[in-house]
C-alpha cells in the first residue's frame, strides 16, 4: 500500500483530498501546517508528498527546503497543491525541488492523475536504479573473483565453477569403458620471488607476475585453467586423464617453462617451480582438500632433488603435520635457548692442524629431541626467522672461539654458514659487525660460507654484499662447490677466497678415477687462481691420501670429527693436543 502525505492548512480541502486517495486504496497521513508536515515526512518516510505553499508557521517552500536539508538521501516525489500558479512559483518551487504543480481549483481526476504520474515516475526511477546497483554489484563481484594484477581468476572463481568441472568429468568417466579417467588438481608454487620483491619497484615485481601468469598461460592455450592463489602460489586446471603418465608429461611441462629465466629492471633470474598434484576421488572429493594434498606434496619436494613434481600421498600429510608442529615450536625456540652450536673442525693436512671450525646450528627440543637441520632450517627461511637465528649462531660461535682463541689457539679461524635472505639483508654488514665487535672477535678470522644459489636469486646484489663483507676483513668461501652451477670460470668472476669441493666429490675418490681426476684438476686451477681449498666429507684414510697427494689445503669431515658441543670439542681437540698423522 502506497503511503502518501497531505500537508495542507484548510481542513475541508485536506478531508477532501485524504478521502479521494483514501478510496484508491492509499494509506494517507494529514498535516494542517508545515511544521507538523515536517516531523511526519522525517519519521513516517511517506511514498509521496502533496503540500500546500502558504501555511501558517512553515509555509511549503520551507517545508521542502527543511526536507532536503534534514534527509538528503529521501527521494519521495513532492507536488505542490497551490492557487498560486504565476512563473516565479513554480520556478521557486522546481529549484527547491519538488516534482509537479497542482492549481487549486482541481478535480478528482487531476488530482488522482498527478499522483499516479509521479508514482510510475518514480517507481520507474527505483526500478532503474536497483537494476543498475544490481549490476555494480555483479561487476564487482565479478572483479573480486580475479586477481587485479594478473587479471588470473582466483580461489572464489574456482569455488563457484568446482561443480561444472565436477559434472564435465563425472560424465565422460561413466560414459568411459574402464571407469579409470583421471582428474589431476596441480598447484604450482614458484620460489625466488621473495628475494626479488625486497629488491625491485612495486611496478616491476607486479610486471614479474604478469609474465609468469602469461608463460603459464600460454602453455595452457585456456585463460581460466590458470587459478592464482598468491604471488607465488597457483592452482592449474586440467581437462581429464586416462593414464598417469599424461598428467606426468603435463608437469613435467610446466617444470620446463622455468628453464628460462625471468627479466625484472634487466636484470636475469631464475626462479624455482615446484609442483604438487592430488587427484579427485583418490585423494579428496572438494577443491579446498584437493588443494591442500597438492600443497602438502609440494612441501615434500626437496630443494636440491632433481624431481620438482610429487603426487600427493598419505605420508606428506603427516609430514606436513609434523612441519606445522616443529614451525609453531621454532618461534619460542631461540628465546628459550633450544638452539645450540655445534663445531667441526678444518684441518691443515701439511701440518695436520686444526686451524678453524665450522660452526653448525643444532635444536634440541624438550618433546622431539635432536631436531635435524633438514628439518629446521629450510622452515627458519620459510618463516622469516632465518636472519635471527643465523645471528645468534654467529654470536654464540663468536663467543666460543674467542675463548678457544685466547686460551689455546690465537689464529684459529670460525666459519659460518649464510643462507640468500641473510646475505641479502639491508642491514647484515652492521650485525655483524656487531656481534664481532661485542665479543672482541677479529673479523679477519670469520670465514662466511655461500652457496651458489644465493647468487643465482641476485647476482649483482649478492657481489656487493660480499664485497662489503670482505672489506670488513671477512673471508668468503664457495661451499658445495661442483654441486651447482659452478664451474672455476664462474668462480672467478666472484670474490671467493676459499672454495669447499662438496662431499659427492671426495667419497670414494679413491676408487673413482673420474672424481679424482676431476678434484686433481680443481685444486690446481684453484691454487693457481689463488683460492684456499677445504675438502668436504673426508671420511676413510684412503680418500685422506689422495687430497694430500693432491696439494689439498684442508680437509673437513667425520675422519676428524662429527659436529660436537662446545665442551666435547674443547676435551677431544684441545686438551689433548690433536694432530693427525
Amino acid at each position: 500500500m502506497v503511503k502518501i502525505l497531505v500537508v495542507e492548512d484548510d481542513a475541508k480541502i485536506r478531508k477532501n483530498m485524504a478521502r479521494l486517495l483514501k478510496l484508491e486504496d492509499h494509506d494517507v497521513l494529514v498535516a494542517e501546517n508545515g511544521l507538523e508536515g515536517l516531523d511526519k515526512a522525517l519519521s513516517e518516510r511517506p511514498d509521496l508528498i502533496l503540500c500546500d505553499i502558504l501555511m501558517p508557521e512553515l509555509d511549503g517552500h520551507e517545508m521542502l527546503q527543511r526536507l532536503k536539508e534534514k534527509a538528503p538521501n529521501y527521494f519521495a516525489p513532492f507536488i505542490f497543491v497551490t492557487a498560486k500558479g504565476s512563473k516565479e512559483d513554480i520556478r521557486q518551487g522546481m529549484t527547491l525541488g519538488a516534482d509537479d504543480y497542482l492549481t487549486k481549483p482541481f478535480t478528482r481526476i487531476e488530482l488522482l492523475d498527478a499522483v499516479s504520474s509521479r508514482l510510475e515516475k518514480q517507481n520507474a526511477f527505483q526500478k532503474h536504479y536497483q537494476e543498475q546497483l544490481e549490476k555494480i554489484e555483479v561487476e564487482h563481484l565479478d572483479k573480486k573473483k580475479f586477481d587485479p594484477v594478473t587479471g588470473l581468476p582466483n580461489i572464489l572463481y574456482l569455488q563457484e565453477n568446482f561443480k561444472l568441472l565436477i559434472c564435465e568429468y563425472e560424465s565422460l568417466r561413466f560414459g568411459h569403458s574402464t571407469n579409470t579417467v583421471l582428474l589431476p588438481f596441480f598447484v604450482l608454487r614458484v620460489e625466488r620471488t621473495e628475494i626479488i620483491k625486497q629488491n625491485v619497484t612495486l611496478v616491476a615485481y607486479q610486471q614479474l607476475l604478469k609474465t609468469i601468469a602469461q608463460r603459464i598461460s600460454d602453455f595452457l592455450q585456456d585463460e581460466n585453467s590458470l587459478i592464482m592463489l598468491n604471488d607465488i602460489e597457483f592452482v592449474i586446471l586440467s581437462p581429464p586423464q586416462e593414464k598417469r603418465a599424461a598428467i606426468i608429461a603435463i608437469a613435467d611441462s610446466i617444470i620446463q617453462l622455468f628453464e628460462r629465466s625471468f627479466t625484472v629492471d634487466n636484470q636475469e633470474y631464475f626462479l624455482q617451480p615446484k609442483l604438487g598434484v592430488s587427484l579427485y576421488c583418490r585423494d579428496a572429493y572438494s577443491i579446498n582438500d584437493l588443494i591442500q594434498k597438492s600443497l602438502n606434496a609440494v612441501d615434500a619436494i626437496d630443494d636440491i632433488s632433481d624431481i620438482k613434481y610429487h603426487f600427493y600421498s598419505l605420508e606428506f600429510s603427516l609430514s606436513a603435520q609434523k612441519k606445522a608442529f616443529i614451525e609453531s615450536e621454532l618461534h619460542y625456540a631461540v628465546e628459550r635457548n633450544q638452539i645450540k652450536v655445534h663445531y667441526q673442525p678444518s684441518i691443515r693436512l701439511r701440518t695436520g692442524q686444526i686451524v678453524g671450525v665450522e660452526a653448525l646450528a643444532r635444536w634440541h627440543h624438550p618433546e622431539l629431541g635432536m631436531i635435524s637441520p633438514f628439518d629446521f632450517i629450510p622452515l627458519t627461511e620459510q618463516i622469516g626467522l632465518i636472519n635471527e637465528i643465523g645471528l645468534r649462531v654467529l654470536e654464540i660461535a663468536a663467543k666460543d672461539v674467542r675463548q678457544w682463541q685466547q686460551n689455546y689457539q690465537p689464529e684459529l679461524r670460525l666459519a659460518v654458514n649464510f643462507s640468500g635472505n641473510q646475505l641479502h639483508s639491508a642491514n647484515i654488514c652492521h650485525d655483524v659487525m656487531k656481534i664481532l665487535m661485542q665479543n672482541d672477535f677479529s673479523p679477519s678470522y670469520l670465514d662466511i660460507e655461500i652457496t651458489e644459489s644465493v647468487l643465482i636469486q641476485d647476482f649483482k646484489q649478492a657481489i656487493a654484499k660480499l664485497n662489503s663483507l670482505q672489506r670488513l676483513g671477512c673471508r668468503i668461501a664457495m661451499d658445495d662447490f661442483g654441486t651447482g652451477y659452478s664451474s672455476l670460470n664462474y668462480a672467478r668472476m666472484i670474490p671467493w677466497d676459499i672454495l669447499k669441493i662438496d662431499r659427492s666429490f671426495i667419497s670414494d675418490i679413491h676408487l673413482n678415477q673420474i672424481n679424482s681426476t676431476i678434484v686433481k684438476n680443481v685444486i690446481s686451477a684453484a691454487n693457481d687462481l689463488g683460492f684456499e681449498i677445504i675438502a668436504e666429507g673426508v671420511e676413510i684414510e684412503a680418500e685422506l691420501a689422495i687430497l694430500k697427494e693432491y696439494h689439498c689445503d684442508q680437509a673437513q669431515g667425520y675422519l676428524f670429527s662429527k659436529p660436537i658441543s662446545f665442551k666435547a670439542f674443547t676435551d677431544q681437540f684441545f686438551r689433548s693436543n690433536f694432530i693427525i698423522s
